[in-house]
């Protein structure tokens, strides 16, 4: 088995074996914690459409300090299954939810520079995200601390784990030099993945009279531990399992407003917007070529802006 081969194997057990937890734990709430005496369930489905803008730059040890950066945009219906389970005195609280979008549309610019400070571009080429998905899993627990007839808050803290996958395909168009370049063969991926503990504070604010309420939801993301996997099939001296890959540490905050509307005894809606940024620092950016070379430079670092607007349905028993 070679090195390429070790390196694809152990990133697909510790994917599943990251997966298989999380869909433990939903299974522990669907299974077991509804049949706590007086307990109660919440079933909740959300659609939407989620704008994602991420962005990241390398660089070369005395300069460029940005030697290339790419800066992908796409549009994606989204979906999330969430599920809260309360204590009798609504006091304690669990969550756990699975998210999936597909993307629908979308490009990704790559520019190249000769100096620092992205001056003397010498490349610049704009191709199209021709699909694949955003993966969302969440569990967190929170404690409601102070209710009252005009508010309540809750202080939560969890766990989070965030995939994308950006499929790089024609159209395509070289901007920088202008002159025509055959993209007909290109199918290139990069996958950005990150996890995260979180801590965050829960508002409610009852609308009365109206059956209604805002909600606000605000998760701070302390320890963002992130890893992009970049799959380049136009670069013939590049391996292919993968061609790249970034890490780096970082932080976020995840903020969601809605309103929540209660038209029958176990039914509600809510209609809202979410707002996520993910920002790393400093990492390695590392290439593995096909004669077995793997040299390391600097990644400077991702940014990741994501607008969520969403629907939802919940029952509650």
């Amino acid at each position: 088995m070679t090195g390429e081969q070790e390196r694809m194997n152990t990133a697909q057990i510790v994917t599943k074996t990251r997966r298989l937890v999380m869909l433990c734990s939903i299974s522990l709430l669907v299974w077991g914690l509804p049949h706590h005496a007086n307990a109660t369930l919440i079933v909740e489905g959300t659609g939407g459409v989620q704008q994602t803008r991420l962005g990241w730059t390398i660089g070369i040890p005395g300069g460029p300090n940005i030697l290339s950066e790419l800066t992908f945009k796409s549009t994606a219906p989204k979906g999330v299954l969430s599920l809260r389970w309360l204590d009798q005195s609504e006091t304690f609280f669990l969550d756990t939810s699975i998210g999936y979008g597909q993307m629908s549309e979308g490009n990704v610019r790559d520019d190249d520079f000769a100096s620092n400070n992205r001056q003397d571009i010498f490349s610049r080429s704009v191709s199209t995200i021709g699909g694949n998905s955003i993966q969302n899993y969440h569990i967190q627990g929170g404690w409601r601390f102070l209710k009252t007839n005009r508010i309540a808050l809750a202080v939560t803290g969890g766990y989070r784990y965030d995939y994308y996958s950006f499929r790089i395909t024609p159209p395509a168009t070289q901007i920088v030099p202008n002159t025509a370049v055959n993209f007909d063969g290109l199918n290139a991926m990069y996958n950005p993945r990150w996890l995260t503990m979180t801590v965050g504070l829960e508002l409610m604010v009852p609308l009365r009279p109206l059956p209604m309420a805002f909600v606000a939801k605000l998760n701070y993301l302390p320890n963002v531990d992130y890893t992009g996997k970049g799959f380049w099939n136009m670069r013939e001296e590049f391996g292919q399992n993968p061609s790249y890959k970034h890490k780096s540490k970082g932080n976020g905050l995840d903020l969601d407003l809605s309103l929540l509307i209660r038209w029958a005894e176990h039914w509600h809606s809510t209609l809202g917007w979410q707002y996520l940024t993910v920002s790393t620092s400093s990492g390695t950016d590392q290439t593995f070529f096909r004669d077995g070379s793997s040299p390391i430079i600097p990644f400077n670092g991702a940014d990741l802006r994501a607008n969520y607007w969403h629907f939802s349905l919940a029952y509650r028993w």
